[in-house]
């Protein structure tokens, strides 16, 4: 199982790098490896009912714990990552038909990505994106901007296969939309399923 093996070698480093830290830490070290032991425990038995097979703690979640455990897990982040979090997006009054037939095509494409986390330090958007888009054969109508598939702030690269054209006000609203929702999730939180709902079903 990749997801047991992970956490194995997770609790093995955690546990060589505490006992490094003597024995004045004693009680410290004690308490730390308990933490360890138990978040690490519960984020995998989270992780093997919520994920399926498959998916594995990312490597900056796990790195965020090794840095600061108690931190990590008496804020609750590792029940977090390994749960995830579901987004709703919603649209604008004055949205077409069209528009809104984009936005639920966005929304699904970020539902069915197995890549898709809150990225805290994502990949910097390319210089010139549109221009560079064009010139490898990417086409955009009237009104539509480049478009990241899976959004950089969601794990989302600079690649060609995860870009295109996407009318303009979808493209934006979705990007603050998102913003806004993840703003307050720890880094490495999965993003299981994103919901778009069009202006006339929006609850009141």
């Amino acid at each position: 199982n990749v997801i047991a093996v992970q956490a194995g070698a997770a609790k093995s480093y955690i546990s060589n790098k505490l006992d490094e830290a003597g024995t004045n830490f004693s009680n410290r070290v004690s308490y730390w490896k308990y933490q360890a032991n138990e978040g690490i425990s519960t984020g995998l038995d989270n992780a093997k009912k919520n994920w399926g097979a498959g998916h594995t703690l990312p490597q900056r979640a796990v790195a965020a714990f090794l840095a600061n455990p108690l931190e990590f897990i008496e804020g609750g982040e590792l029940g977090a990552v390994a749960e995830g979090v579901n987004l709703e997006i919603h649209g604008m009054e004055e949205w077409t038909e069209a528009q809104n037939v984009q936005a639920f095509e966005k929304a699904k494409a970020l539902t069915e990505s197995d890549q898709t986390f809150v990225t805290r330090t994502p990949v910097a958007r390319e210089k010139d994106l549109r221009k560079s888009f064009l010139e490898k054969g990417g086409e955009l109508q009237a009104g539509q901007h480049v478009d990241h598939i899976v959004e950089l702030q969601l794990n989302g690269t600079n690649a060609m296969e995860n870009l295109k054209g996407l009318d303009g006000s979808v493209n934006s609203s979705f990007g603050s939309q998102i913003r806004a929702r993840i703003k307050n999730l720890p880094d490495g939180t999965r993003v299981n399923k994103v919901t778009f709902i069009p202006a006339k079903f929006k609850p009141k």
